[in-house]
């Protein structure tokens, strides 16, 4: 599942990608993050683990006020979703 933000400022446009398993997003990071570059883009997108699993920022995997045990148990079978900034202007899907 893809999910776009609409009117971006230029320089700015993001999705997030929710992926089958946790596996599969923890791949795509590792094996994305500032690496993938689309043609005539001037770097390459920023891949991480969405900081929030959830919808309207519920499931937070770092940062929040819950940490450690207490967080891994919010999601339990791990973070599904990779947040994927710095796309070029032009991609709209």
């Amino acid at each position: 599942e893809i999910y776009m933000k609409q009117g971006c400022p230029p320089g700015k446009q993001w999705c997030f990608v929710t992926f089958a398993t946790p596996e599969e997003a923890q791949s795509a990071a590792a094996n994305t993050n500032n690496v993938l570059q689309f043609a005539g883009a001037i770097r390459p997108c920023e891949v991480t683990l969405a900081r929030n699993q959830g919808l309207f920022g519920q499931n937070p995997i770092a940062g929040g006020p819950q940490q450690g045990f207490a967080q891994q148990q919010m999601i339990p079978d791990g973070p599904k979703k990779v947040f994927v900034g710095t796309l070029p202007d032009y991609i709209s899907r």
